[in-house]
């Protein structure tokens, strides 16, 4: 079968819908595509600024990860424990000490107070990307 022109295509169109009654457009038309199209580009915005923050979490990680490794591999930190400075053996046992303490009964409190910090700096890490990179534009 022979497949014809797009010229022959809407000539054969028109040809069979000059018979058929023409029906009104809904009032709402317009109104409905207007908001599917904001939709859609609400959902784009939306995708791009979910892909913008686990970029920048990807960097925080990255950086986290590769600061931790050049610390480990230019301090020698079993060596700087054990000979590294003058007194510090001393200061060593002081963090110890004061590690011990720090799960004392009275530690609760800053326990809860800092798990309450953490919390507080997890959100504001999560929520400032969006509100400096991503600004609405007005057309």
């Amino acid at each position: 079968m022979e497949t014809p022109s797009p010229d022959k295509l809407d000539a054969l169109i028109e040809a069979s819908l000059q018979d058929e009654a023409m029906l009104e457009v809904p009032l709402t038309l317009h109104r409905r595509i207007q908001e599917r199209v904001q939709y859609a580009a609400l959902h784009d915005q939306e995708c791009r600024r979910f892909r913008f923050s686990f970029l920048w979490l990807g960097v925080a990680c990255a950086a986290i990860l590769i600061g931790a490794g050049a610390i480990v591999a230019v301090v020698n930190l079993d060596r700087l424990i054990r000979h590294g400075a003058a007194g510090w053996r001393g200061v060593a046992d002081s963090f110890a000490m004061q590690f011990h303490y720090s799960w004392s009964p009275e530690s609760g409190a800053f326990l809860l107070f800092g798990g309450l910090g953490l919390a507080a700096m997890t959100l504001l890490l999560a929520f400032l990307p969006r509100r400096k990179g991503h600004r609405r534009r007005e057309n």
